[in-house]
């Protein structure tokens, strides 16, 4: 029963059917397919999902984005960096999203090194892609990769622009404590910057984008229990 329940998934996530007058479970049916194979692990379908990454309209299809973050892992890294760095991508939110599904190999992953390096260099990228890729350095713990990070964060150049680089500097500051073995208070790092930097940082917008990662989130967590059958 599991093969032919997975072997269905593919066909119809691979030749969606239209339907007209859809449902909320039509809508939702892509999301309920990728659910099915992310809970048998299926690994089969990383290939074709890889080439659903990115819709028509330049938009990222998150449900794709979260089998192949959740199953795919770095198989599917460089589906995600080409997704990055394709130009057709030009959401700022959909761009965080990738880097943060990207960068968990960097350190090791030589597409995820330069994914970073990309991001932190151009001025292609604001505040809050750069944002995204530097909170995910710390998100370690064997020594050989969070040595390759701070690596990675020393080895950024300063911007001249003071916001971003009081950021890399605290974010450096952090990584180099972790990698040492030591304490290091962020909240009180962050506090000591001010509201003031932190609006100018982000400025209006930051609520909307935290909301939008929020939404998806909230929409993930609501999705129906699929129970395997016997």
């Amino acid at each position: 029963f599991r093969d032919e329940a997975l072997a269905a998934a593919h066909d119809l996530l691979s030749n969606p059917v239209e339907i007209p007058n859809p449902n909320t479970f039509d809508r939702n049916s892509q999301r309920y397919l990728f659910n099915a194979l992310e809970m048998y692990n299926d690994q089969t379908f990383i290939q074709s999902a890889q080439g659903m990454l990115v819709r028509e309209d330049g938009r990222i299809d998150d449900n794709v984005l979260d089998y192949l973050d959740d199953v795919g892992k770095e198989q599917a890294m460089d589906a995600i960096f080409q997704a990055f760095n394709g130009g057709q991508v030009t959401d700022r939110g959909d761009l965080g999203d990738l880097a943060r599904a990207g960068l968990k190999y960097a350190g090791s992953n030589p597409q995820a090194n330069q994914m970073f390096k990309d991001i932190m260099s151009s001025d292609e990228f604001d505040m809050r892609v750069k944002w995204s890729a530097i909170r995910e350095m710390d998100d370690a713990d064997d020594s050989a990769t969070l040595q390759a990070r701070l690596s990675l964060m020393q080895g950024v150049e300063a911007s001249g622009d003071d916001t971003t680089d009081k950021v890399v500097q605290m974010y450096t500051r952090q990584l180099e404590a972790k990698v040492n073995g030591e304490e290091f208070d962020m909240r009180r790092e962050m506090q000591s910057l001010g509201t003031d930097f932190w609006r100018n940082a982000f400025g209006r917008g930051d609520n909307r984008e935290r909301g939008d990662r929020g939404d998806r989130e909230r929409n993930r967590r609501n999705q129906p229990t699929i129970v395997p059958a016997p």
